[in-house]
């Protein structure tokens, strides 16, 4: 949206809060960081960050930067149409 070099310093910016992030868990709520945490008990608000969407964010920027940003946007189209345009 705001072009690739916006992107690339979102990318690594994000990189470097979501390390950040995930060493503020202690050993025993490292599920925190993940989409589907173990409670134990915990109130669920207290397990609640962003941390999963930037990974989410994080792997497909990795992946984009494998392909190429034109093959990666031809693939998120079919994948796109595949799972939610045929099914309707």
């Amino acid at each position: 949206m705001y072009g690739a070099d916006f992107a690339l310093v979102e990318a690594q910016l994000g990189n470097v809060s979501m390390w950040a992030d995930m060493e503020k868990f202690t050993e025993e709520k490292q599920t925190y960081a993940s989409i589907h945490p173990v409670l134990q008990g915990d109130n669920p608000d207290n397990s609640f960050t962003e941390l999963p969407y930037e990974k989410g964010f994080q792997t497909l920027t990795y992946l984009e930067s494998l392909v190429g940003d034109v093959q990666f946007r031809l693939f998120l189209r079919y994948w796109v149409q595949e799972r939610f345009l045929t099914s309707v």
